[in-house]
């Protein structure tokens, strides 16, 4: 196995080109609105939670895809929150607890739905 740069990573995955990749390596990070997967390395230091702002949720059908990269967020959950009071599948705020788990997510303008 070689070594690729981010730009390499983030056109492609299994073939197919993916805009806006961000790796979240601290306890906290915001989603940007150039992001659709954030990767979080964190969960092997520690907890995390990742923001996503308000102006992102009032984009309908904006995507999101949030992983475990850090492969234990079975002991360090990931919390995944919004900046309002928007809702995450009905709740207020969103979760990763599984080790190498992701959270698929929509949203319809107002509030987020899990795929």
């Amino acid at each position: 196995m070689g070594t690729y740069t981010d730009d390499q990573v983030r056109n492609s995955i299994q073939g197919a080109k993916v805009e806006g990749v961000a790796t979240v390596a601290a306890a906290t990070g915001t989603v940007l609105a150039t992001t659709s997967v954030v990767n979080v390395s964190y969960t092997a230091t520690g907890a995390c939670t990742v923001t996503i702002p308000t102006a992102e949720i009032a984009k309908a059908g904006r995507k999101l895809i949030i992983a475990d990269t850090g492969d234990n967020a079975g002991t360090n959950n990931i919390t995944v929150a919004t900046e309002g009071s928007e809702t995450i599948g009905g709740a207020a705020t969103g979760s990763i607890s599984a080790d190498s788990g992701t959270l698929n997510l929509i949203s319809d303008g107002s509030n987020l739905f899990i795929l």
